[in-house]
């Protein structure tokens, strides 16, 4: 196990957070599976969906992984992937146990471009399908908060992604 990932599984578990912590290249993300939380496998598999966060990221507050884990709980298998991971390095630090206010938002935001993060969420499907978690693959969901609702929304209206993808939520979506 990695560094980073050993960091982010201890502070998981010290949160009390169910989910574990996985990479697909660069891109890191947090999955709350309901197995362990004992729900039987379904035939066709578990209903998935793709959590797209805030402006703060995946690292900084655990709000965002609790609601995965809250997912989890009632049956899907819930993702949470890092559409940031671009443009992590010592000037913009991820936020993890970081005060808000160190935090570069501004930068973190302006790095998003809508072909990255339609690649992103092309990759994770990838990983999905090809992974041991178990995935129905025909009952994908993206749900986001904030500008992840403008997330959910892109996935909704790519042409390739709206193949894979069935439902959309926006929480409080920001750009659309």
């Amino acid at each position: 196990m990695e560094v980073w990932q050993t960091q982010l599984e201890d502070a998981t578990r010290v949160a009390g957070l169910k989910g574990t912590w996985t990479s697909r290249g660069p891109m890191k993300a947090y999955i709350s599976h309901p197995g362990p939380l004992g729900h039987s496998r379904p035939t066709t598999g578990f209903p998935v969906v793709i959590v797209a966060h805030h402006a703060v990221g995946i690292f900084h507050a655990s709000f965002l992984r609790e609601y995965c884990d809250a997912l989890a709980e009632e049956g899907y298998l819930a993702v949470l992937p890092d559409f940031f991971h671009r443009v992590w390095s010592e000037q913009v630090p991820n936020g993890f146990q970081m005060d808000i206010e160190k935090m570069d938002i501004k930068a973190m935001t302006g790095s998003l471009r809508d072909s990255e993060i339609i690649a992103d969420l092309e990759s994770t499907l990838v990983f999905l399908a090809a992974s041991s978690l178990y995935s129905d693959m025909r009952r994908i969901a993206v749900l986001g908060f904030c500008m992840g609702g403008r997330i959910a929304w892109l996935a909704g209206t790519d042409p390739g992604l709206s193949r894979a993808v069935r439902a959309i939520v926006s929480y409080h979506g920001g750009n659309l």
